[in-house]
């Protein structure tokens, strides 16, 4: 990929939701209040995570 500083969310062959140069990307929760996040973040889709939204590698056990 690409070296850019713009924030990108990339889906990767595994699955997994992968945000990188999120400094300007606003997550929010269901209810519209905003999530603390990181720069890059990995965000789940399997459901096991236990640290929502984001990818904690639950979905390898």
């Amino acid at each position: 990929m690409e070296q850019t500083n713009q924030p990108t969310i990339q889906v990767t062959a595994s699955g997994k939701v992968v945000v990188t140069n999120a400094k300007d990307v606003v997550l929010l929760d269901g209810e519209g209040n905003p999530i603390a996040k990181r720069n890059r973040f990995a965000l789940c889709n399997c459901g096991k995570t236990q640290d929502g939204p984001f990818c904690d590698g639950a979905h390898k056990e």
